[in-house]
């Protein structure tokens, strides 16, 4: 079921579960939805979270995948951070009888205790994820959408998006790493989302040089994910324009991205 975006009468703004997008449209609200292409943002409009577009939605397909299959890697196992205890030791190298080698022994019969330890997993880190939902529109509505820069990348982000999910349904690694980035830095993002608000922020939250590396990988994952050239490029200019908030607080990470971009940044944002 899809999520809707609205405004009350008082001006608070609100996520709710509906039935339908045509349900959410008559409450004047934004549907958010999985769709496709660049949508404008309005009542009646679909928009758009990499949260819920990629990451959730890349983790529960993972979720039909492990109640539909007979067996699991155990690379994938790895990745799920399942319990050591439940998962039949590996039996070591074996060879088929024409001396070919074997990968059976890199499959786990899903049987019913792992089957629900992995699902149960995978359901806590959508659960983990979904938390930070909110802030993410907040920071996509009151930072992004704000600024020329922000639509720009708001606008990169639209139409590259059927890419990012296409790069992170094909490579679990490549989900696990950028959620665990997502959440590293999500302390920073709601905190610059307080800044635009006018609220406190908290003045010991910025961006670590280890945190900026890890985005930095992201990208460059995501980069060699794909095979999409503009894409590719787009990837390479972010990478840089990132560089640029390394150290910054909130608040000044903020005016960073109000300010109007600099000739040298030009390339990046057209």
């Amino acid at each position: 079921m899809p999520d809707c975006f609205y405004t009350d009468t008082a001006g608070n703004h609100h996520i709710v579960t509906v039935s339908s997008c045509q349900e959410c449209y008559r409450m004047g609200g934004s549907c958010m939805d999985d769709g496709g292409g660049p949508p404008p943002i309005g009542p009646g409009t679909v928009t758009f979270c990499f949260i819920r577009n990629v990451l959730t939605r890349s983790l529960a397909n993972l979720l039909t995948d492990v109640g539909s299959s007979a067996a699991i890697s155990r690379s994938a196992l790895a990745l799920i951070d399942t319990d050591d205890e439940v998962i039949p030791p590996a039996r070591g190298p074996v060879r088929r009888a024409g001396g070919g080698p074997r990968d059976d022994d890199a499959l786990v019969p899903l049987t019913g205790d792992l089957r629900s330890q992995v699902a149960a997993r995978v359901t806590d880190s959508i659960l983990r994820l979904a938390t930070t939902y909110r802030d993410t529109v907040a920071f996509r509505d009151d930072v992004l959408m704000p600024t020329t820069r922000g639509r720009r990348l708001r606008d990169h982000y639209d139409v590259n998006l059927p890419h990012l999910y296409a790069a992170a349904a094909r490579d679990l690694g490549l989900v696990r790493r950028t959620a665990a980035t997502w959440l590293s830095i999500h302390p920073f993002v709601a905190a610059v989302v307080a800044a635009a608000r006018g609220l406190d922020e908290d003045g010991d939250v910025e961006l670590t040089p280890e945190q900026v590396a890890a985005c930095k990988q992201v990208f460059r994952d995501f980069h060699d994910a794909s095979s999409d050239e503009e894409f590719r490029h787009l990837l390479d200019d972010l990478e840089r324009e990132f560089e640029g908030y390394a150290g910054l607080s909130p608040r000044a990470a903020l005016e960073r991205l109000r300010d109007a971009a600099p000739p040298d940044e030009a390339e990046i944002l057209s």
